[in-house]
C-alpha cells in the first residue's frame, strides 16, 4: 500500500513517519488489501484538527484523529447512469481509500495522560484511523488488530489488609485467598460479571475451576 505522509507543523520527527508507513503497511496486509491501495495522512495542530472537524463533522473541538474515507464515483469514469459496475473494478480505477489527519497535540497529550510512548500514541492513532477508513468501528472486529499492536487488557489492585481479613473470616489459607482475588479481577477484566444469577453461577463456577486446577482448594 502506498502512504502519502504529510507534516503541516514540521515538528514529527522522521523517525515517527516512518513508523507511520511501516504500521499501516502491515496493518494493511493484515485485512489483505490489495498492494496498489492509496491512502494519505497529515499531522497537524490542535487548531488545524478543530478546523478539519468543523468542516467534516461539525463537531466544535480538536480530535487525536480525523478519518476521511474516499469511495470512487461512479460518474466520473462513466456516462451511463443505467450502469452498475463491480465495486472491484471502481477500486482498481480509483485505489485511493481515504486520509487521516493526526493532531500531535492530541498525541503528545494522550500519550502523558496513558503513560504510553509518543511512538505507541503515534501507531494507534494511525492503525485506529485506518481502520475507520476501511469500514471498522468500536466495539468491532477492530479490537483484535489494536491488541496485537498492544495486549495490555487491564491492572488489577489487591488489598493486602482485605486479603488477610477475608481469609481469617472464610476459614481459609491466605494463599487461597490472594489467588481467588487474582482470579476474581481477572475474569471481571475479561468480561464476567456477577449481577445476575445466572452471570454468577458461570463466573463462580469458572474462577472455582481455575482454582482447583491450579490446586489452591478452599
Amino acid at each position: 500500500m502506498y502512504v502519502e505522509l504529510v507534516d503541516e507543523t514540521g515538528q514529527v520527527p522522521s523517525e515517527i513517519i516512518e513508523q507511520t508507513k511501516e504500521v499501516l503497511a502491515f496493518a494493511a496486509k493484515k485485512l489483505d488489501l490489495k498492494e496498489s491501495t492509496e491512502m494519505s495522512v497529515t499531522f497537524v495542530d490542535n487548531a488545524r484538527s478543530h478546523e478539519l472537524n468543523l468542516q467534516y463533522r461539525e463537531t466544535d473541538r480538536p480530535t487525536d484523529v480525523i478519518s476521511l474515507e474516499y469511495k470512487p464515483d461512479e460518474s466520473e469514469f462513466f456516462f451511463d447512469e443505467d450502469m452498475e459496475l463491480p465495486e472491484e473494478l471502481l477500486e482498481e480505477m480509483d485505489p485511493f481509500i481515504g486520509e487521516l489527519f493526526i493532531s500531535i497535540d492530541k498525541a503528545a497529550e494522550q500519550a502523558a495522560d496513558y503513560g504510553h510512548s509518543i511512538e505507541r500514541e503515534y501507531g494507534w492513532l494511525a492503525v485506529h484511523g485506518f481502520l475507520h477508513i476501511n469500514g471498522y468501528d468500536h466495539y468491532t472486529p477492530e479490537e483484535e488488530l489494536l491488541e496485537e499492536m498492544d495486549p495490555f487488557i487491564g491492572e488489577l489492585f489487591i488489598s493486602i489488609d482485605k486479603a488477610a481479613e477475608q481469609a481469617a473470616d472464610y476459614g481459609h489459607s491466605i494463599e487461597r485467598e490472594y489467588g481467588w482475588l487474582a482470579v476474581h479481577g481477572f475474569l471481571h477484566i475479561n468480561g464476567y460479571d456477577h449481577y445476575t444469577p445466572e452471570e454468577e453461577s458461570e463466573m463462580f463456577a469458572l474462577q472455582e475451576e481455575i482454582l482447583t486446577a491450579y490446586g489452591l482448594t478452599r
